[in-house]
């Protein structure tokens, strides 16, 4: 996208964060605490950024290339493998919540369209955690401390 406004980027820098991602693998025990560490270490450079500080951009490795640009696209539209169990409270929050607009109530029970993102907004926000995927996120939630559920809602 730089390129082609004449521009490059002059700052990168990696901040190592908790894996979120829950739809792949269970979030850890510990993720308050590498929160923090993240937290510091973006504070860090945000003050590069602030005083223009050049930094050499972070090189994307071949494989996560290949991952964001060949294989993710096809895994986000794997709708099919989300399910609501029975604790749905038909609160519509997953409604709201869904950045793409991608759910929507039918007979007062969500239904999950086939143009999602994959944020897992829904799920990480369910106040009944009746919406899973692949039956493999029902473990721990994360919700940054200073980040409200209305905050999100996007309707």
């Amino acid at each position: 996208m730089l390129q082609g406004k004449g521009a490059t980027l002059s700052y990168g820098k990696s901040v190592r964060m908790f894996a979120n991602y829950i739809a792949l693998y269970p979030m850890k025990g510990n993720v308050e605490k590498k929160a923090r560490k993240a937290e510091k270490k973006a504070a860090r450079v945000a003050l590069d950024v602030t005083a223009k500080i050049h930094n050499a951009p972070f090189r994307q490795s071949r494989f996560f290339a290949h991952y964001h640009t060949k294989l993710l696209p096809g895994m986000l539209r794997k709708v099919e493998q989300f399910n609501i169990s029975d604790a749905c409270i038909g609160c519509g929050k997953c409604v709201r919540l869904c950045p793409d607009k991608n759910i929507y109530m039918e007979n007062g029970r969500p239904v999950i369209g086939d143009n999602c993102e994959q944020c897992m907004a829904c799920i990480q926000w369910c106040p009944a955690q009746a919406i899973n995927y692949l039956d493999k996120t029902g473990g721990a939630k994360y919700h940054h401390p200073a980040v409200t559920v209305d905050e999100l809602m996007v309707r």
